[in-house]
């Protein structure tokens, strides 16, 4: 599995804006040294790691990461249902969720066609049946209003353009009581940046792609003025420390190689260089993190 490559090539079935070419260039370039350092051969995760009481392991987190997104969706009550994975990847959570729940059907949606791919591959060796993936931005899906019974944003929710165009598709696709969950970063509104950390953020948003995130606060709003109701809001921050930390030692020596070859050569050049720009803002990332600006949240919301 380590082989296999996201390919640039392929033919796009949706035009794709500025801001989506950065998130697609991200994820076809890196998907190797993801493959390299996140345990994706084994869990197909590219989401931080979900640490709780009993998990041990990174690869156990990864994977509990899946079931906490099962969890927030409602699984203990009953089965999912259908289901929508806004932002898809190469298929790891949407596989993972179809395999458990069987008599449930996944949809996952990207807008990178390799990850597209890749996922559809997964899926057929793994011979799981009731999950299919779509080349689509999830702010102008082509699937009925009322049609899923709960939809999830694992790290992705921060890649819409426009956030009140995401809620604005979640509600219109999600049925009457539909649960929507977001598991994403967020900045604290209670906690003004201050010039520095204002530079850091807005190039760590920059380089990963990030339109324009909005705070914690600017979401929730979002949400009510939809009519989400009983919106609950939960500070999972510890339990992904331990990835964060991971990513941010792995970014080092990316960070090192980008910053030498800007000191040295004043520039570098982003097609040859994208692994380490890309990888190495995983320490600006972390700084960003740990110095309480920002944090990280499970939001689950309920379609009236």
């Amino acid at each position: 599995m380590g082989n296999y490559l996201l390919n640039n090539g392929l033919d796009r079935n949706i035009e794709s804006s500025e801001d989506e070419k950065i998130v697609e260039e991200f994820y076809e370039n890196v998907w190797p040294e993801f493959v390299r350092w996140w345990c994706t051969e084994e869990t197909l995760g590219l989401h931080y790691a979900f640490y709780e009481d009993g998990i041990r392991t990174f690869k156990e987190a990864i994977l509990n990461m899946n079931d906490f997104v099962g969890r927030l969706l409602g699984s203990e009550e009953k089965e999912l249902g259908n289901i929508l994975d806004a932002g898809c990847g190469v298929g790891g959570t949407s596989i993972y969720l179809a395999n458990k729940y069987p008599n449930s059907t996944i949809t996952g949606i990207t807008i990178t066609p390799g990850q597209i791919k890749l996922a559809k591959k997964f899926a057929q060796e793994r011979n799981v049946n009731n999950v299919k993936f779509m080349l689509s931005s999830y702010a102008n899906i082509e699937l009925p209003d009322n049609y899923f019974d709960g939809v999830f944003g694992l790290e992705s929710a921060c890649y819409a353009k426009n956030i009140s165009d995401f809620i604005d598709e979640m509600y219109r696709l999600l049925k009457p009581k539909g649960r929507l969950v977001v598991i994403d970063g967020f900045r604290k509104d209670d906690i003004p940046l201050n010039p520095v950390m204002q530079k850091i953020y807005e190039g760590v948003c920059k380089n990963r792609g990030y339109a324009h995130p909005p705070s914690l606060n600017t979401y929730t709003s979002h949400l009510k003025e939809k009519g989400f109701t009983g919106i609950i809001i939960r500070d999972i921050s510890k339990n992904v420390s331990r990835s964060q930390l991971r990513s941010f030692l792995i970014g080092i020596p990316f960070f090192i190689s980008t910053s030498f070859k800007r000191l040295k050569f004043g520039k570098y050049k982003l097609t040859e260089d994208f692994v380490d720009y890309s990888f190495g803002t995983s320490v600006p990332a972390a700084i960003v993190g740990l110095s309480g600006v920002a944090g990280y949240y499970a939001i689950i919301a309920i379609k009236k």
